[in-house]
């Protein structure tokens, strides 16, 4: 099985071309930090022979066991030869490309796993196929530098395991919402409803559900979630937020002032930012911090988002326009402003979905106006900024 063959919701088990056994983590105890050693056994019906093999950018894998959580990876940095089993409780930024490795296909369905920081290839250590002690042929697990491409000690390829808990991605070609609102009647016509745009999955490496900083075992069960719960989603929804309506009889002119939050204007910033890793800006831009930065080309591209390079710490502010009405009867108007909302929820066991989180942001640039009844000479004005069209089109 190729590289691009694998997806999410499924597990796989890890097979060497040249033994045909299985990557297996062993002498490790659920709970510890310990690091396992990971061995080469014969296929079983252990769970802990089953695998996530998760995406990041740059065709990057990241393969972590799915039964206690283990992230594959050289037993030091750089160029140590030992590959074990690396508990979930190191995972930070530091470590990203250590514990990260590229698939490479090289025919018969099989691939090389090289290590993304070192560059060694993965491979059975010390294989002996004539020993008879306990279960035959039992090796170790290294990474190499030296390594002749057409020995097949070096090739892999994957079996499907089990399936696991996620939902179904999905992504917009754009993230324009349509139609653009207009008023069918004098009354308050509220918000639009609120439109699916993008639907990523993130694996629960990169979610700190807990934001403590430790990401301790007894505190959190961090390690956990590897079995039962995999995949975080984060879903995107657009829709016009109307900010500004006035019905109103009035025999003379009179004024009022409309007031704008704009940038990201829920207030739980921080609890998204130690989550996630993701800052999201007053321009709507996002900053990917840690883990984060491991999905960030992956994520601006799912969610129709974009990274921001700036360095100012405010994430919103409020805008007072001085809007002012003509004398008139029976009129009403009404300016709706473009906002998003963000909901990050974890996937449940049962394929359900517990929301964590949720931010909304607003785009004070996208705006849309409508009056009634629909005549330019009697509709109130619209708020400055109002860019998409004139009241009473």
């Amino acid at each position: 099985m190729s590289d691009f063959q694998v997806r999410p919701g499924k597990t796989y088990r890890i097979k060497n071309y040249h033994t045909g056994q299985y990557i297996t983590p062993q002498q490790w105890e659920i709970g510890k930090r310990e690091r396992a050693q990971a061995a080469m056994w014969s296929k079983s019906d252990n769970p802990r022979q089953a695998w996530h093999i998760f995406g990041l950018d740059a065709n990057k894998k990241m393969i972590v066991n799915a039964t206690g959580g283990e992230i594959l990876s050289p037993y030091t940095r750089a160029v140590d030869h030992k590959v074990v089993g690396t508990p979930v409780w190191y995972y930070n930024a530091t470590y990203m490309n250590q514990q990260s490795w590229f698939m490479r296909p090289v025919g018969d369905g099989c691939f090389h796993i090289a290590n993304v920081l070192s560059g060694g290839l993965m491979a059975p250590d010390s294989y002996d196929p004539g020993n008879t002690e306990g279960n035959k042929g039992w090796a170790g697990l290294g990474q190499y530098f030296q390594a002749a491409p057409e020995d097949k000690l070096y090739w892999w390829y994957l079996e499907e395991a089990h399936d696991v808990p996620y939902v179904q991605p999905y992504r917009r070609d754009n993230d324009v919402l349509t139609p653009t609102p207009k008023m069918t009647s004098r009354n308050d016509p509220g918000d639009t409803k609120k439109e699916l745009i993008s639907r990523t999955l993130v694996p629960f490496l990169m979610i700190d559900e807990f934001h403590d900083g430790s990401r301790d075992y007894e505190q959190t069960a961090f390690y956990r979630r590897a079995g039962a719960t995999p995949y975080y989603a984060i879903e995107r929804f657009g829709y016009w937020k109307r900010f500004n309506y006035e019905a109103y009889d009035s025999p003379k002119q009179f004024e009022k002032n409309v007031d704008l939050k704009y940038g990201v204007v829920s207030e739980n910033t921080k609890k998204v930012e130690s989550t996630t890793g993701i800052e999201v800006k007053l321009d709507l831009g996002c900053a990917f911090k840690g883990v984060s930065a491991s999905i960030s080309t992956t994520l601006k591209y799912e969610l129709h988002v974009s990274e921001s390079s700036s360095t100012k710490t405010e994430s919103s502010k409020t805008e007072t326009t001085k809007v002012i009405y003509p004398a008139g009867k029976g009129f009403a108007g009404t300016t709706w402003v473009r906002a998003d909302e963000y909901v990050l929820s974890r996937v449940e066991p049962s394929g359900q979905t517990a929301e964590i989180t949720r931010w909304e942001t607003v785009n004070k640039a996208i705006q849309a106006v409508s009056s009634w009844p629909p005549s330019k000479e009697s509709a109130p004005p619209a708020p400055a900024g109002a860019k998409d069209r004139a009241l009473g089109e």
